[in-house]
């Protein structure tokens, strides 16, 4: 939307990056990310098959980058504490476990 790419931040960064970090807890602190990380383009990418028909058109929302960062700093670090948060029995997407550890139950049924 803003036409900042991931390359301009990297670039950038050392400039940027206490900025950003000051928004961002600001918006941690208030509730409400800023209104850049609450917009989003809407394309239409064409399917296969007749392009008249809309049901061969798939919407995608283009975010920002800045709100791809917060995303992604926000996952990383909901990884490093997913594996506390999270029972044992639960294997999906926590690091460090796999979800064929359900399939060998100590337990007898």
């Amino acid at each position: 939307m803003d036409g900042l790419t991931v390359e301009f931040y990297r670039a950038f960064w050392d400039i940027l990056g206490p900025d950003l970090a000051t928004v961002w807890a600001e918006s941690l602190q208030g509730g409400v990310l800023p209104l850049s990380c609450r917009r989003a383009v809407l394309a239409l990418l064409p399917k296969k098959g007749d392009l008249r028909d809309l049901r061969n058109w798939r919407p995608v929302s283009l975010l920002s980058t800045d709100y791809k960062i917060i995303a992604k700093a926000v996952s990383l670090w909901l990884g490093s504490v997913l594996a506390d948060m999270i029972h044992p029995d639960q294997t999906y997407t926590v690091p460090g476990r796999s979800i064929f550890d359900n399939y060998f139950c100590p337990r007898p049924f």
